[in-house]
């Protein structure tokens, strides 16, 4: 494919993850809900793999400031005007790694909310159903960071969302300071990728869980519950939500 049908083609997804994630109806009381105790005014927070800024802009509203992490430059034009709107989102083009550098980024121009740098994602998902027309027709060289450097520069957040295609466990490796709340992407047949960001953030804290299906706004649970509740649940119940976060609230942090 030439540059000019893929950026034909990235324009298209474009539009199709605007249309999804800015203007699909949302209900603003049932996000206040949801995101009521787990944001705060008063403090920041980090969407790691912000997209279009779906989830920034609805951030914003109830943060101090949001980080929004992008690795794909093609999204970067659309971040950056979400946030001539929304003043305090602060967009950075970098995929969140283990160390800082480069890595080889496959970009999906039609879809591009998977393009991932993760090629064992590709391998586990592209022939799964929900993936079967999904094609990474380019790879591209970005930039890495981590969220340790991403604390350092900006401080600590209250809350950090994860949502970068199986990149999340690495990401989290790094992290030496936890924030009051944490979710994670998981998919149900990507199990042992939800217990390496499990055993990541138990390094610096301890934890109370909850679950919510993709794209929803409903908790599974009606209490924050412990991990072995959540290990019972990603073994044996966790194939009814296929795709789903996993929240992550700190009791205590690591001495």
């Amino acid at each position: 494919m030439g540059e000019l049908d893929f950026r034909i083609r990235s324009i298209v997804g474009q539009f199709r993850s605007i249309f999804a994630y800015h203007f699909s109806a949302q209900d603003s009381q049932k996000l206040d809900v949801f995101f009521g105790d787990i944001l705060s005014r008063d403090e920041i927070c980090f969407d790691i793999g912000a997209h279009v800024g779906g989830y920034s802009a609805i951030f914003s509203h109830r943060s101090k400031a949001v980080v929004a992490v992008e690795a794909n430059p093609y999204l970067m034009p659309v971040l950056k005007a979400v946030s001539l709107i929304k003043r305090n989102v602060i967009p950075v083009n970098a995929a969140v790694s283990s160390t800082d550098g480069n890595i080889s980024f496959k970009l999906s121009s039609m879809t591009p909310m998977v393009s991932t740098g993760s090629p064992e994602f590709i391998r586990a998902v592209e022939k799964t159903p929900s993936f079967r027309r999904v094609r990474w027709d380019k790879s591209i060289c970005v930039n890495t960071t981590t969220l340790q450097k991403l604390v350092e520069k900006f401080g600590v957040p209250r809350y950090i969302k994860l949502d970068i295609e199986g990149m999340e466990a690495v990401a989290l490796s790094t992290l030496r300071t936890a924030p009051k709340y944490i979710s994670f992407e998981f998919f149900s047949d990507r199990r042992n990728e939800a217990q390496k960001c499990l055993e990541a953030i138990e390094k610096i804290g301890e934890w109370e869980f909850n679950v919510c299906r993709a794209e929803e706004l409903d908790m599974a649970w009606a209490e924050w519950s412990d991990r072995d509740r959540l290990d019972y649940w990603l073994k044996h119940c966790a194939d009814e939500f296929q795709r789903g976060n996993i929240y992550a609230k700190c009791m205590r942090t690591a001495a």
